[in-house]
């Protein structure tokens, strides 16, 4: 197995990282949101990182099986980046999300289970990276450049 390359995680195409396995949760009923970063199993079954390119509802809450269903959301539709440069179309259920680290550390008895960088823990759900500072402040990508 090769080596983990810490400086590829949540990179399109990037073989996931162990400290990322025990973070994925399958839940093909939710909105997915452009950029936001899923996990996928390549043709040869190999779990990677990829982004949602475009995500649209599946119109009129219809199952995998075509099966209206007026309780369900339904499924998404995704175009997902799955290297640079190249997208596939997949239906939600093909994919896997990522639980907040929170969830994940407090299963794990509080231990820190690893950060995106030295300074940051990245937490990737609902579609926008959030961050937070060493000091607990949350703020999203797009507050940290202005």
């Amino acid at each position: 197995q090769p080596a983990e390359r810490p400086g590829t995680r949540g990179m399109p195409g990037a073989e996931l990282l162990s400290v990322d396995r025990e973070r994925l949760s399958v839940q093909p009923q939710r909105r997915f949101l452009a950029s936001e970063v899923i996990a996928f199993r390549d043709d040869g079954g190999v779990l990677r990182y990829g982004t949602v390119a475009e995500a649209s509802q599946v119109a009129g809450g219809n199952d995998i099986d075509g099966r209206s269903s007026e309780n369900s959301p339904g499924l998404s539709r995704l175009v997902v980046r799955t290297k640079k440069g190249e997208v596939k179309s997949m239906v939600s259920s093909q994919v896997m999300v990522f639980k907040p680290t929170t969830q994940v550390r407090a299963a794990a008895g509080g231990k820190r289970l690893g950060s995106r960088d030295n300074d940051d823990e990245a937490i990737w759900s609902g579609g926008a990276e959030k961050r937070q500072d060493a000091n607990g402040a949350a703020s999203t990508a797009a507050e940290q450049s202005v």
